[in-house]
């Protein structure tokens, strides 16, 4: 299985990486949008998980352009946020996101997501 992470937080964005490479799913990383979409262009990926907050976008916007492009329609998405309300989760399927995982979580409880989304 191959992941792209897109989160802003560069610490957190390299933690997530190593922790799924530690559990056997090649992953790779990106904090941020612009360099995310380089990496769609040029990778096939299994899942993508998305931060909400992005720099100078959010999560939805990304999720969008994603689902815009015809590769990036069935690609399933779990988004992470720590805004674990009933309105972010409507909004999270409303954009087509397959899972929402609010912070904090475990690499137990992100493993799940992964394998209930692909």
């Amino acid at each position: 299985m191959r992941v792209l992470v897109l989160d802003d937080n560069q610490e957190l964005c390299n933690f997530l990486v190593v922790n799924l490479e530690e559990n056997a799913i090649d992953a790779r990383g990106a904090n941020q949008s612009a360099t995310a979409f380089e990496l769609l262009k040029k990778e096939k990926f299994d899942a993508l998980i998305v931060d909400l907050q992005l720099n100078g976008e959010d999560g939805f916007g990304f999720i969008q352009k994603v689902r815009e492009n015809r590769a990036g329609k069935t690609v399933p998405v779990i988004l992470l946020s720590e805004y674990d309300t009933s309105l972010a989760r409507r909004l999270a399927a409303d954009y087509g996101c397959n899972a929402f995982l609010s912070k904090p979580f475990t690499t137990t409880q992100l493993l799940d997501q992964l394998r209930g989304v692909a």
